[in-house]
């Protein structure tokens, strides 16, 4: 009985250690079982570079916005100029054409687009225009001495440009109340290009070809800087290169390299032409010919100012007090 009992007990004993054992083996089948093999993790390794987005690129800087300084028919203060076009025979077209001549009509606008009628007088003329190609290959000059009619608000400029291309509408004008204004225009010519480009604003020459000879752009100083003073004067010369006794500009118009900013130079007096540039850079610089159609161009460098120095290199002012001759009045004794 005791050996049977105690069989029953070994073998009781067995089965729970098998029972264990069994357990154990069951956890480590299960998770071996549920665990990926090494090679599928390569797998996904290798996968990933496909499987994943790519990585998003750097944000590039947006590019700088240039303004536009060209012609566009209306100044900085807000005046503006309407034009419209006609053929030699009056009738209205939609531009002008090489070699053929075109009437231009323009009419002022004040700030509120309202048209304006009355218009000063501008070395004996009511408006002056200038028609010159950007590359500056040629250049136009046509006046306006009073409005196309009584009571109308427009005037009527005529010209017969050699050649097509893009090119300026430039006109200067006094208001009524006498103050000097020039705006541009921007004009496209129809007719054949050519061949060669022209010279540019840059390489114009310091003597502007006229009938019967030349006439000199003279500048104090020739090559100033922003801020400066400018004294403008002009010379007729014949072409033997001697000065005909012919008289002064009246008025200069000055514009920028792009032709869309410009000044009028017109004193009342008549007598000097001064300018102070703001911004560095190379100007056209234009007047009314004599006797020509051709417009009188010119060209003037204006230099950077000279920068100041910063507060740090500046010399340190002196704390101590201005030496002087006169004595130290002496203290007074207090009681």
């Amino acid at each position: 009985m005791k050996r049977n009992l105690l069989a029953a007990m070994v073998v009781a004993g067995a089965f729970i250690q098998a029972g264990c054992n069994g357990c154990n083996n069951d956890k480590k089948t299960h998770e071996a079982a549920t665990a990926p093999p090494a090679a599928d993790k390569t797998a996904e390794k290798a996968a990933d570079p496909v499987d994943k987005p790519p990585p998003k690129a750097a944000a590039q800087a947006e590019p700088a916005v240039v303004e536009y300084r060209g012609p566009r028919s209306e100044s900085a203060d807000g005046y503006k100029i309407a034009t419209g076009f006609a053929n030699s025979a009056d009738q209205p077209i939609r531009q002008l054409e090489a070699m053929e001549k075109t009437s231009v009509y323009i009419t002022v606008m004040d700030k509120d687009n309202s048209p304006v009628g009355q218009l000063g007088t501008l070395a004996g003329q009511q408006m002056h225009a200038f028609l010159v190609a950007t590359d500056m290959r040629q250049g136009y000059y046509s006046a306006a001495a009073k409005a196309v009619e009584p009571g109308a608000d427009g005037r009527k400029v005529e010209f017969k440009p050699r050649e097509g291309g893009d090119h300026a509408l430039i006109v200067a004008f006094r208001t009524e109340d006498g103050a000097p204004r020039t705006i541009s225009s921007p004009v496209v010519i129809r007719g054949a290009l050519p061949s060669v480009a022209g010279p540019g604003i840059a390489s114009l020459p310091s003597r502007s070809r006229t009938v019967g000879g030349e006439v000199q752009l003279i500048a104090q100083p020739s090559r100033p800087k922003v801020g400066q003073t400018v004294t403008f004067g002009t010379t007729w010369l014949d072409n033997t290169g001697q000065p005909t006794g012919k008289p002064p500009a009246q008025f200069l118009v000055v514009y920028n390299a792009t032709l869309g900013e410009g000044v009028l130079i017109a004193p009342r007096d008549g007598q000097t032409l001064t300018w102070k540039p703001t911004e560095p850079g190379v100007y056209l610089v234009l007047t009314a010919p004599i006797d020509d159609s051709r417009a009188l161009t010119w060209k003037i460098h204006v230099d950077p100012a000279e920068p100041i120095p910063p507060a740090s290199e500046q010399p340190p002012a002196s704390d101590q007090a201005p030496a002087t001759d006169d004595p130290v009045p002496a203290k007074e004794e207090t009681k």
